[in-house]
């Protein structure tokens, strides 16, 4: 990915790169000496597959081309402007169709989009097979399509072009294999101003006698011999292969900021994105809740969103996705919860983003709910309803667990947690059901946060003046943790990671007093001031519910003191690493 002065671009460009489904790609970034926040942008993604480097001096897009072209180390050479996009599936298809057929340079389909992400209503496709004939007669792929073996075509490099530097690399490429095309939509070209792409009949026909003379040492004769060749080959694929198409056609789209691919006839509403790391325990639970949804399956997906499981989660997923389309298994490779949804937002096809956790589960009118909420609500942007906490087994234990976790003495004042019986507007609400659109202006998740992201979200969703809702008339159920040893990992996560969202956003508006009072409570016992008053306060508490619930009052008492004491210790560990950490 060469790069001069992109800023405006690129990140949405980086991000189609990391929302891949084929995964074992590095990506090359390489400035030409930006003078606008580029080089700020692409230091932002901690992504270790992005390899990031600068020119020490302006160079050119075929130098810099060059250079990203020595630097790579994959069998498979692919190309992406800064200003372009892929669509999810590119890599994982383009590669199946080269091995499926044993192709050494091949290219696809692609759409045009204008500087404001709006596509402009032009389909370009291709000849099936291109020979050496067709390409010097015309350049057929575009830059953004290309993918070819470099095993089999070896290191390419190309002279100074300041324009048409990619017809270089093709016809050094076509001199060792044919190309082939794949007949899918699977990117979009930026048109914008300004772009190094010749404009007017004459230049072109100028830089294209270059691209012979300069770009393949041809002499006069040769180059301005294929030059005028070039002119009707270039028409030859104006009349016959780039189209004019009505937006709201059966052509196939790229959506214009996130990348994801949709067709006008995909009657997908509602994508249902749920992050999964290790949930052998859960997963089939949760999936077969999901199937017995009341919305008409053709108008949901669900994607699975996998961290790398060493359990046997994916064997237990893998025949939903055989036997259901609308399930896809993704991966994830930085595993975190908020990595897990930016890809499968971007997967996403759905008008609507559905998060749920595979710990719950579902009754079948929950996704219906949501989506008639989240209408109804003309200034709803995220909706949201109660989460009724059931234990994971029929232990004791299990059962003291879930009872606190439903308890005002163990989550505070956390609506969601109680439930209601009318529409409330809240800071924040379990998992969320988020209109599409509200990603394009507030963001995507933060993935700095292993926990708290959800709430960090919500918070830029406020501060743009949207509205979150949390909704009667469904819920989902959440299995607790079974053991104290399981709990107390958990919230000291929790009690953790409420430090560090402070320190990484710099803003305390995210989280409330509640979040902090484990934290208080664990320093004054460190000071010996409340333990005897903690002690008759959850004591009293825990007969309570032990006796309401029929529960056993050790097992409640000992549950509020591992929540209470991990979690505020979490917090405290935070602090005491804070001098330590880079922001």
């Amino acid at each position: 990915m060469p790069t001069y002065n992109c800023g405006r671009f690129i990140e949405d460009s980086i991000r189609s790169v990391l929302a891949q489904s084929y995964t074992n790609w590095e990506l090359i970034v390489v400035d030409d000496c930006s003078t606008d926040k580029t080089a700020e942008i692409v230091a932002s993604f901690k992504d270790e597959r992005i390899r990031f480097m600068c020119n020490e001096q302006n160079m050119g897009a075929a130098m810099t081309r060059n250079r990203a072209l020595r630097e790579a180390k994959g069998k498979y050479i692919a190309f992406l402007d800064a200003d372009d996009l892929w669509a999810p599936e590119k890599l994982e298809k383009q590669i199946a169709f080269m091995e499926r057929n044993n192709y050494a340079f091949t290219y696809h389909d692609y759409i045009e989009i204008d500087e404001e992400s709006k596509p402009l209503g032009v389909y370009v496709s291709g000849k099936k097979h291109v020979n050496k004939f067709d390409m010097y007669s015309c350049c057929w792929p575009g830059c953004l399509t290309v993918i070819y073996d470099a095993s089999v075509i070896g290191p390419i490099q190309i002279p100074d072009l300041k324009r048409n530097n990619d017809l270089a690399i093709w016809l050094r490429v076509i001199a060792k294999a044919d190309c082939y095309l794949l007949p899918e939509n699977l990117a979009q070209y930026r048109r914008r101003r300004g772009s190094i792409t010749p404009k007017g009949l004459w230049n072109k026909i100028g830089w294209q006698y270059l691209s012979y003379r300069q770009g393949m040492g041809m002499n006069h004769f040769a180059s301005t011999l294929w030059t005028f060749i070039s002119l009707f080959g270039h028409s030859y694929k104006k009349i016959g292969y780039i189209r004019k198409v009505d937006l709201h056609s059966q052509e196939p789209s790229i959506h214009p900021l996130t990348g994801y691919q949709e067709h006008s006839d995909n009657t997908t509403l509602v994508s249902i994105i749920c992050p999964i790391y290790n949930e052998e325990q859960y997963i089939t639970t949760c999936i077969e809740s999901v199937l017995k949804q009341d919305l008409p399956a053709n108008e949901w997906e669900l994607l699975l969103v996998d961290g790398g499981s060493t359990d046997n989660t994916r064997e237990l997923i893998l025949p939903y996705t055989e036997r259901y389309p609308n399930i896809r298994l993704l991966n994830n490779p930085k595993r975190t919860v908020p990595y897990a949804m930016n890809i499968g937002i971007l997967a996403a096809k759905g008008k609507y983003i559905c998060r749920i956790d595979a710990h719950a589960s579902f009754p079948s009118n929950y996704v219906s709910t949501l989506l008639h909420y989240i209408n109804q609500l003309p200034d709803a942007v995220n909706v949201g309803a109660a989460c009724r906490t059931l234990p994971r087994n029929d232990s004791p234990k299990a059962k003291a667990i879930s009872a606190i976790l439903s308890n005002r003495f163990g989550v505070g004042n956390s609506n969601f947690r109680l439930g209601t019986k009318r529409v409330t507007e809240v800071d924040t609400v379990p998992f969320g059901f988020f209109k599409r659109e509200i990603f394009d202006k507030v963001g995507l998740y933060n993935e700095r946060l292993d926990r708290n992201q959800d709430i960090e979200l919500n918070n830029r969703i406020a501060s743009h003046r949207g509205k979150i809702y949390l909704v009667p008339d469904t819920y989902c159920i959440y299995y607790a943790r079974a053991t104290y040893c399981e709990l107390a990992k958990n919230n000291f996560g929790n009690g953790k990671w409420n430090i560090l969202t402070v320190y990484f956003t710099h803003n305390m508006k995210s989280l409330e007093l509640r979040h902090f009072i484990p934290l208080l409570f664990v320093l004054s016992v460190i000071t010996g001031v409340t333990v005897l008053l903690y002690a008759l306060l959850m004591g009293a508490v825990s007969l309570q519910i032990a006796r309401k619930q029929q529960l056993n009052f050790f097992y409640v008492f000992w549950a509020f003191c591992v929540l209470h004491f991990s979690y505020g210790c979490g917090s405290l560990v935070a602090m005491l690493q804070l001098p330590f950490l880079k922001r």
